[in-house]
């Protein structure tokens, strides 16, 4: 039986596009506030969702949808094998007052909700502060601070947090992130009375605070973010000098390697010859933050549809989507391939064509097309080191695990998908479009989003 129903914030629904991918709709207020699930249909998924994990014996992560006709379908399930338990010292004791965490890691968008290595949260941990300018320094692991590393994953502690800002607060700085974490944080649940700790931790003051900051080069980025608002030109042409020089100096330490004077050397190598383009990178988000925040508010709230179509035009269609360009290459060499090799191999055959695939990059064979061949090499060259999961070290990669290439390429030569060349030049076509109508509008005084 149903225990307790409440209707959540719903300002914006995912829907399937036209061209194959998705697209964020504003919802109607009337629509808000309605449930998105009658109870007959919670019943139905309620008893769905058993007898998968009947049938399997075990915690099931069960995909589902209901048709425009309210039928439901079952899409797929899987295991739960990315469940990580609580770190012991993170549990409520009884009777005492509960605490409140956010698990650092997770978002709508940009997000992993798989266990940290050892080895990943060090690299991740050390790479984060390095850009901060806080080489050296450790972030703690003790779940009484504000920010903390758990045992595999990186948390922080709003209790501690909402002594020093309320979850509204929160809301209004994730809304561009995580709408539904915005959602979270504003409603009846998300109660800062009832979690807010009695006092800060130890050790943390105003002082403290202020030493940090120093520490950090802020002076530094607010510099670089003038220039970029000043002279954008001239930055990017900088800032591409500074990217072919990165991108020269990873590609030798790569083919030298690590030295005798350990991993951790090599490491910092690495970091030093990043350090400069993100540092420029970091400080454009001064000016890219706040004009992509009016764009969303637009577009998810927007007077006219009109308002809103124009604004998420304006959020993509660039041509040089370092995502879109992987992902046109990728379907290119999927398409390299004839049909009949694709027929030839099915979903368990994978690993017999991944063999067949090198031996051909090896020269021990020549059964395939030289095109294909020759660019299967390219793209590993420029893009193996991506893989099933970009944010951690421990994840394979293409070039260590080309049966997950492989894997992609089948899926990508399918009928069903949209070529990313013909996506990415319709969508930059509209947001010219876009751009140009509204400086127009903006010439005779009519303002718009991007005038402004």
């Amino acid at each position: 039986r149903l225990l307790e129903s409440k209707v959540g914030s719903k300002a914006q629904e995912v829907r399937l596009a036209a061209d194959g991918g998705v697209e964020v709709r504003r919802v109607g207020a009337e629509r808000q506030a309605v449930r998105s699930l009658s109870d007959e249909q919670l019943r139905q998924l309620a008893a769905l969702v058993a007898a998968v994990e009947g049938a399997y014996g075990r915690p099931m992560d069960t995909e589902w949808a209901y048709t425009e006709a309210g039928e439901l379908r079952l899409l797929q399930a899987r295991p739960v094998t990315t469940l990580h338990p609580l770190d012991e010292a993170m549990i409520t004791p009884p009777g005492e007052p509960r605490r409140l965490y956010y698990d650092f890691n997770v978002a709508s968008e940009a997000t992993t909700t798989s266990p940290f290595t050892c080895l990943d949260l060090a690299v991740y941990s050390d790479m984060s502060l390095a850009f901060l300018g806080l080489a050296g320094a450790r972030i703690p692991t003790d779940p009484e601070q504000v920010f903390f590393n758990g045992q595999t994953r990186q948390y922080i502690n709003m209790s501690h947090a909402f002594r020093l800002v309320g979850p509204r607060w929160f809301a209004s700085q994730l809304e561009m992130v995580d709408v539904y974490l915005a959602a979270i944080l504003r409603g009846d649940d998300c109660d800062a009375a009832r979690y807010k700790s009695a006092r800060l931790p130890s050790g943390l003051s105003f002082g403290s605070v202020w030493g940090l900051l120093r520490q950090m080069p802020m002076w530094r980025q607010y510099q670089l973010g003038s220039r970029w608002e000043r002279a954008p030109l001239e930055t990017k042409a900088e800032y591409i000098s500074e990217a072919r020089r990165s991108s020269e100096a990873l590609k030798a330490l790569e083919e030298r390697g690590v030295t005798s004077a350990g991993f951790e050397s090599f490491y910092a190598e690495l970091l030093a010859a990043v350090y400069p383009v993100l540092e420029l990178e970091m400080a454009v988000m001064q000016v890219i933050i706040p004009v992509f925040k009016a764009l969303d508010t637009a577009r998810v709230k927007g007077r006219t549809a009109q308002e809103r179509e124009e604004a998420d035009a304006l959020c993509g269609g660039f041509e040089e989507d370092p995502l879109m360009q992987m992902n046109m290459q990728m379907y290119d060499l999927a398409h390299l391939l004839p049909p009949s090799v694709w027929a030839e191999y099915g979903e368990e055959g994978l690993p017999a064509l991944t063999g067949r695939i090198l031996a051909n990059v090896a020269g021990r064979k020549s059964d395939l097309p030289a095109p294909f061949v020759g660019a299967w090499v390219s793209f590993m060259r420029e893009y193996g080191w991506d893989g099933a999961d970009q944010l951690f070290v421990s994840s394979p990669r293409y070039a260590d695990s080309p049966h997950l290439l492989v894997s992609k390429l089948r899926h990508n030569s399918s009928g069903g998908i949209s070529n990313p060349a013909d996506i990415l030049k319709e969508r930059v076509a509209n947001r010219r479009r876009v751009m140009r109508a509204q400086e127009e509008r903006g010439g005779r005084g009519s303002g718009g989003l991007f005038a402004r």
